[in-house]
């Protein structure tokens, strides 16, 4: 028997919910998960999850999951464009483990004051580079390369509101 587990979490509020369906992974399944919900909902870039982004469910603001972003330049990074691309976004990784909330005083004001000045630069210099492989005639259409810029640059459109508040 085939069956999915959704899981579900709220890191501020320490929670997490596990939701079995037997054999769907349907938007109907989906549907009456979030049926509800009003806020935040960070995700990979499955079809389902998208529409979260493309305004049909309202009350519901989609972010992209940056890891699964990188994840996929992790796997080529032998590849010299991919490496610096990885390396910027380990640059965004750097900046913001550099503090945490709730430790030495750091609060949700204050990281999101930094994230408004250590990311965007960063984020533009990501953006740059994607597009230059994303028009480079001599990245194939068809590699690892061109496959993972593509799915950057398709979830780019979430990827700065990551950094748009001090507490996601």
């Amino acid at each position: 028997m085939k069956g999915y587990i959704w899981n579900l979490v709220a890191h501020h509020l320490r929670l997490a919910y596990f939701f079995y369906s037997r054999g769907s992974r349907s938007e109907k399944v989906f549907e009456e998960i979030i049926e509800g919900y009003n806020g935040t909902f960070q995700s990979d870039a499955m079809s389902i999850y998208r529409k979260l982004g493309d305004g049909k469910y309202y009350g519901i603001n989609r972010i992209a999951c940056l890891q699964h972003i990188k994840r996929r330049f992790i796997d080529i990074k032998e590849i010299p464009k991919a490496a610096e691309i990885l390396r910027l976004f380990n640059l965004l990784y750097d900046r913001e483990h550099r503090h945490r909330i709730g430790r030495d005083g750091w609060t949700v004001a204050d990281n999101l004051q930094w994230r408004e000045e250590y990311a965007p630069p960063i984020l533009a210099r990501i953006e740059e580079k994607l597009n230059a492989v994303k028009t480079d005639p001599h990245v194939p259409a068809d590699s690892d390369l061109m496959g993972a810029v593509k799915y950057a640059l398709n979830e780019w459109e979430w990827v700065p509101a990551i950094f748009s508040r001090g507490d996601y």
